[in-house]
């Protein structure tokens, strides 16, 4: 699964984020997203309110020591 994605998912609708989680290695993960997206689009969510939420994904560098521990550290989901 996708660590961003799961976490769009999460700030977009905690509920679809439990299903992507449940569904993952049942439905192909490009379908997965198609569905979920309808899904959302379908509660009221738009493309401004994803591109919000995209805008927002917590990325930092493995390399720069300086930078408070994040979410997305390869090593945090056992990718590194």
């Amino acid at each position: 699964m996708g660590v961003s994605d799961y976490w769009v998912m999460q700030k977009l609708d905690a509920e679809l984020a439990k299903a992507q989680e449940d569904l993952v290695g049942v439905v192909q993960w490009s379908d997965l997203q198609d569905q979920l997206l309808g899904q959302l689009h379908s509660r009221g969510v738009t493309r401004q309110d994803l591109e919000k939420t995209l805008q927002k994904i917590p990325f930092v560098s493995e390399d720069d020591d300086d930078e408070p521990c994040s979410l997305f550290t390869m090593t945090n989901w056992g990718w590194g």
